[in-house]
């Protein structure tokens, strides 16, 4: 009896051993279990990346009202900022550059004043053009004076009705009409800025240029400023280019001794050739109003 009850003794404590040793096993999940929750998990990770940064932006953007005025006003900074630069760069290239580019050129060309008429020079009664281009009234013709020194181009008195007289520097200097002055420097680089590019073309005639070769290279007389190919003299008594280039006087001295201010237009040349030349030359002489 004794025996039985030890067997049943030790039977019982080996049950409840099991027992215990079930409840302290680790309870190691099945293959489907792990997928699940690696997927689970997967998504938590894709959730809480995307809602790091959308929750980032969210959170500077609709975190509070207050914070999406102030995003809004920063893009309104931007759009202020952006159109700080159209209106300080932009505007100012439209403003400064273009601006600029449209009053020298265009304006210049299209939109200055320009009036016209006719004056008598009271010392030999000869009718001359004139035109006021800007600010400035010119004689619209050579002059066409007889002084101690003038010229008829190749002395062909002809020449002097079509192109007006040649005068050295001394002479030119004192042959304008009372009122009338010869022009400086000045006077010349202002009209050539006022018609702008291309000023020689805008300035000559369109007709009697290049009567030489017959190219039929005239101007296109923008201005009614009439330039005329008059040619020059050497002081040599040798004659140059009548029918192909136009040279004028200046009253300014130039950068040598024994030179002055000179200014150039030829048939084939769209532009205006400012240089120092001799004065014993004899070249053309434009008046400009003693305003």
């Amino acid at each position: 009896m004794v025996k039985l009850y030890k067997i049943a003794l030790v039977a019982l404590g080996f049950a409840f051993f099991l027992s215990c040793a079930d409840n302290d096993s680790p309870n190691f999940p099945s293959e489907e279990e792990v997928a699940k929750k690696n997927s689970s998990s997967s998504n938590l990770k894709g959730s809480s990346s995307s809602g790091s940064e959308i929750g980032a932006v969210s959170s500077s953007s609709v975190v509070s009202s207050s914070g999406t005025t102030v995003r809004s006003s920063s893009s309104n900074r931007s759009s202020s900022s952006t159109g700080a630069a159209s209106s300080s760069s932009t505007g100012a290239v439209s403003s400064s550059s273009v601006g600029a580019a449209s009053s020298s050129s265009a304006g210049s060309s299209s939109s200055i004043t320009i009036i016209s008429g006719t004056f008598t020079d009271s010392r030999d009664g000869t009718i001359y053009k004139w035109v006021k281009i800007g600010t400035q009234t010119w004689m619209a013709e050579n002059l066409n004076k007889m002084t101690a020194n003038s010229k008829c181009h190749g002395y062909v008195m002809s020449n002097c009705n079509t192109y007006g007289m040649l005068y050295n520097w001394l002479d030119a200097a004192n042959a304008c009409p009372a009122g009338w002055l010869l022009p400086s420097y000045l006077d010349w680089d202002l009209l050539i800025s006022n018609v702008g590019d291309r000023a020689a073309t805008k300035l000559k005639a369109k007709e009697g240029w290049d009567t030489v070769n017959r190219s039929g290279k005239n101007g296109t007389d923008n201005f009614g400023f009439a330039a005329l190919a008059g040619g020059f003299k050497f002081s040599d008594d040798s004659w140059r280019s009548i029918g192909l280039e136009g040279m004028w006087w200046s009253i300014s001295s130039g950068s040598r001794e024994g030179t002055a201010i000179t200014y150039n237009m030829a048939f084939d040349d769209d532009y205006v050739l400012k240089s120092d030349e001799s004065t014993s030359l004899y070249l053309s002489v434009r008046c400009i109003k003693n305003d």
